[in-house]
């Protein structure tokens, strides 16, 4: 790993702590260099920050992307099923969970600014491939629902759900048999 990457590594560990209150003195004494070293590499704290931000969301966005191409051929049960618990794999890795919280808590305009759009973008395009499974259900007869957007803020209310359950109780984060309940009652609530 070059230096550039090992800085925006532990950037990323000091993010997952400290949100954007992480120190150029904490990151450089993480990475082993002299505070004025890190200048070296980068303009100052808000690159860092943006990188490290911006290859988040394209890690999110590809493991997304090769999850949509796999849901086509699933039955909606399967493809709902799949896509709810990929999501909460997603976050149980590399202390995503606690970066994606510190998102929502950046100060500076400027950065929230900056991916606030990308990240909209990528809840919309989550929220029409769940809408278009369950309206896909219902058309099949797999489902039975009246309102499928209601069924898709359910859908994603009980991911939030579990996330935040994820967050404050880390010691039972591996343990996804409650959110394997969960999903069951929720499927028992929509099959038809």
């Amino acid at each position: 790993m070059d230096k550039k990457q090992e800085i925006l590594h532990a950037a990323y560990a000091l993010f997952c702590q400290k949100g954007e209150h992480l120190s150029m003195a904490d990151l450089a004494e993480a990475v082993g260099i002299k505070t004025p070293s890190l200048y070296s590499h980068y303009a100052g704290k808000e690159e860092i920050l943006t990188r490290m931000i911006e290859e988040e969301i394209r890690q999110y966005e590809e493991s997304l992307q090769k999850l949509v191409q796999r849901l086509g051929d699933l039955s909606s049960y399967e493809a709902l099923k799949s896509f709810f618990f990929s999501i909460l794999a997603y976050y149980q890795t590399e202390n995503r969970l606690r970066f994606w919280r510190m998102l929502p808590l950046l100060q500076s305009v400027a950065l929230k600014e900056t991916f606030a759009g990308a990240i909209g973008e990528t809840d919309r395009r989550n929220f029409a491939q769940i809408l278009q499974l369950l309206v896909r259900g219902k058309e099949t007869g797999e489902v039975r629902i009246r309102d499928a957007e209601s069924s898709l803020h359910l859908y994603f209310s009980m991911i939030q759900g579990i996330l935040e359950a994820m967050l404050l109780y880390p010691e039972r984060a591996e343990d996804l048999a409650f959110a394997e309940r969960i999903f069951e009652a929720y499927w028992a609530g929509i099959r038809a």
